[in-house]
């Protein structure tokens, strides 16, 4: 019981260590998008805290924008659904769980923007820990 132990926090401190760079890089990405996408510093701050998606066209410049940087979704709005499975099982995401999101998150919208939008939304109701950052 007590290796069963030490494994799993070795695992998890491992884990929580890949997180920091990959949330660097997010950051970064996020940062480069701001100044594209004209969102306020209070919209963003209150969706990471919250998680919460309010329908701001700025909101969802912001997101196509860090999607479209990741590789996620391209520039007409298509979601790469490759790069989202591997993106997926970096962040441990089961089988049913990636199947979930190819079939009820990936879809086109009326804009580029709205597509990257409500697919993040969706993608985050199913695995919150996902990010398109590498």
């Amino acid at each position: 019981m007590k290796l069963l132990i030490c494994t799993f926090l070795l695992i998890t401190s491992t884990l929580a260590a890949l997180n920091p760079p990959r949330q660097a890089k997010l950051d970064q990405i996020s940062d480069e998008c701001q100044s594209e996408s004209q969102v306020s510093a209070e919209t963003l701050n209150k969706l990471r805290q919250t998680q919460q998606f309010e329908e701001i066209p700025a909101l969802q410049k912001h997101i196509f924008c860090v999607l479209k940087k990741t590789g996620v979704v391209s520039e007409s709005g298509d979601i790469n659904i490759d790069v989202v499975k591997t993106k997926l099982k970096k962040v441990n995401a089961s089988d049913e769980t990636v199947n979930a999101v190819e079939q009820q998150c990936v879809a086109k919208k009326d804009t580029p923007a709205v597509t990257a939008f409500e697919f993040t939304k969706c993608i985050y109701s199913k695995q919150p820990n996902f990010s398109p950052a590498d």
